[in-house]
């Protein structure tokens, strides 16, 4: 298995945020300070999502950048890794899907472990603000290829059922393998980070944002990844779950089976966003699932 550990080239990680603005700029990047455990690679951050974070990472053996997903405790690496070997045994055009290339272990010093997924690393996930930059060409484009994206996963019967704007991404333009640290802040900017303090982790961590990546970088190539939730129809075993109220459909809030109709709804409001440039749904909801 590759090394996957974060290039020793560099020591510079970032900048600690000096006052209460940037705390707060923070907070609204990052998750919860109690899912912070996740956060050990050094390297820039790409995301985060309800069971992972997403670094990116410099493999010493390959002598390239990858993106490690670090999983949250459970079996959520485990149902993943399940389905994206299901897809690539029954989708015959996986070139717009973002699989997993390899996996391995991190483990805590409470004898747990951390399952990580190893990826090609992409460029930025759907964003309003970029949106009202990009050509209304570019972003039906953008809406093909997602639609023939999820048509390709639903003819080998597979369901994606976490379609939503993050992920969602363009390819990157230029590759960043062999690149410094200092070179990458150059292009995504350094990244805000903040320890936190006054809690009992099993490692000492700190709140990093995201990386912000121009869409000068981004390639005119879109992908879907995340299949955490992703289930083939017919199986009885499903990871629980469900996307973003925003994207939820109906369907689901009744308590019924996931369905590709499912999918085609979260389509719609991700088509919706592309055209609109918002969404059509509140951000917000108290319903539960």
């Amino acid at each position: 298995m590759a090394n996957t550990e974060a290039s020793p080239r560099d020591t510079d990680f970032g900048d600690f945020v000096k006052d209460e603005e940037e705390e707060l700029d923070l907070e609204e990047l990052v998750e919860p300070w109690h899912s912070a455990q996740r956060e050990v690679p050094d390297e820039h951050k790409l995301g985060f999502g309800g069971g992972s974070t997403v670094w990116i990472a410099f493999d010493m053996q390959d002598k390239r950048d990858v993106a490690l997903k670090v999983m949250t405790l459970g079996k959520w690496g485990d149902n993943e890794i399940r389905i994206q070997d299901e897809i690539i045994k029954t989708v015959p055009d996986t070139s717009r899907l973002v699989i997993y290339t390899t996996t391995f272990f991190l483990p805590r010093d409470d004898k747990s472990y951390h399952r990580v997924l190893v990826f090609p690393v992409k460029g930025p996930s759907i964003c309003t603000l970029t949106l009202k930059k990009t050509a209304i060409a570019s972003r039906m484009s953008t809406a093909r290829q997602l639609l023939e994206t999820v048509a390709s996963l639903h003819e080998a019967g597979i369901i994606h059922r976490d379609l939503n704007a993050r992920n969602c991404m363009w390819g990157m333009a230029q590759s960043i393998d062999g690149l410094s640290r200092s070179a990458k802040y150059e292009l995504f900017g350094r990244p805000l980070k903040q320890t936190i303090p006054f809690v009992d982790l099993w490692k000492k961590g700190e709140l990093v944002s995201p990386v912000k990546v121009s869409q000068d970088l981004c390639t005119a190539e879109f992908y879907l990844c995340d299949f955490g939730l992703a289930k083939k129809i017919g199986d009885l075993t499903t990871q629980r779950g469900y996307p973003p109220m925003q994207y939820c459909s109906p369907d689901r809030l009744h308590k019924q089976e996931p369905s590709f109709a499912c999918d085609m709804w979260s389509y719609m409001a991700i088509f919706s966003m592309l055209y609109l440039h918002f969404l059509h749904f509140p951000r917000f909801s108290t319903v539960e699932l």
